[in-house]
């Protein structure tokens, strides 16, 4: 019996909701589509990091962003088997090289610092993977994916 089913008799597992606000950037501008497919890998990411430890139960992986030309993503993770959820309306002002993002995770049976650690993880693995997965044979250019948590007064959403 993993921790979460034990509480469950109780009191039901315990949940610290765990929010920030995220930078994505990139050194050349990418389209709405393309913010996408990253902010949606990066979900699944989470989430799969989440779903990996037994002492968990995942409620809802939530990430937002407006982009600069007025247009907007969601997407929306509930299970490790199940691809999150991406909606991308508008544009992103023909591509931008930058977005902020409000994350917001809900999962049982983990505190805010765990599930921090956990979304920190995420971000590296993005980071590490973005060229192979996103970027190869765009171009010649070099590029880049620097994602990192920022201060609320930061967010722009």
């Amino acid at each position: 019996m993993n921790r979460a089913t034990e509480h469950s008799r109780d009191l039901g597992p315990t949940l610290e909701p765990f929010a920030t606000w995220l930078r994505f950037g990139v050194e050349v501008p990418i389209s709405a589509a393309n913010w996408g497919e990253l902010v949606r890998e990066f979900i699944r990411i989470v989430t799969v990091r989440c779903a990996v430890d037994p002492e968990l139960l995942i409620g809802h992986i939530k990430g937002f962003s407006r982009f600069p030309g007025g247009g907007y993503l969601k997407v929306s993770s509930v299970a490790a088997g199940i691809a999150p959820d991406v909606e991308v309306r508008g544009d992103a002002a023909d591509s931008c090289r930058e977005i902020d993002i409000a994350l917001n995770v809900l999962v049982y049976g983990a505190g805010s610092a765990h599930l921090g650690e956990l979304v920190r993880a995420a971000l590296d693995d993005i980071e590490n993977g973005w060229r192979e997965r996103f970027i190869q044979g765009t171009g010649p250019a070099p590029h880049r994916l620097s994602a990192q948590f920022i201060e609320r007064e930061e967010w722009e959403g």
